[in-house]
């Protein structure tokens, strides 16, 4: 029988994992996969799908994969960033590029959805 403590660690080891694979994926996409080509999203939208399919519940595929989108789009544009910028021109990108990390979230959720209602209709 699990106790409290390892019932709420395990929906944390799998927001970790998320931002892991994402972490990966992004540099990956940015140095070897479709370089310059927006097909880099196939990947992401099939992991996000992969995520809320494999969840436990509804809620928490969509958190999971929202959790995938928003640190797929933040490192990503993140990895790829070099040279030197200003302060100004700093807070700026990173504004930028916080709201694409949330749209890649709204994404992600959305993606993780359907994979969980994929795995309810497969599994039915």
């Amino acid at each position: 029988m699990m106790d409290a403590t390892a019932k709420a660690t395990r929906p944390q080891v799998a927001y970790l994992l998320a931002v892991a694979v994402a972490a990966a994926m992004a540099y990956v996409s940015s140095r070897f996969l479709f370089v310059g080509s927006g097909l880099n999203v196939l990947p992401w939208g099939a992991l996000a799908i992969a995520f809320g399919a494999f969840a436990r519940n509804k809620a928490q595929a969509t958190r999971q994969s929202a959790t995938y989108g928003f640190a797929q789009s933040f490192i990503f544009l993140w990895v790829d960033k070099s040279g030197s910028t200003s302060v100004g021109q700093f807070l700026l990108l990173l504004i930028v590029t916080f709201l694409l990390g949330l749209f890649g979230a709204i994404c992600g959720g959305v993606l993780g959805r359907a994979g969980w209602l994929i795995r309810a209709r497969i599994a039915s």
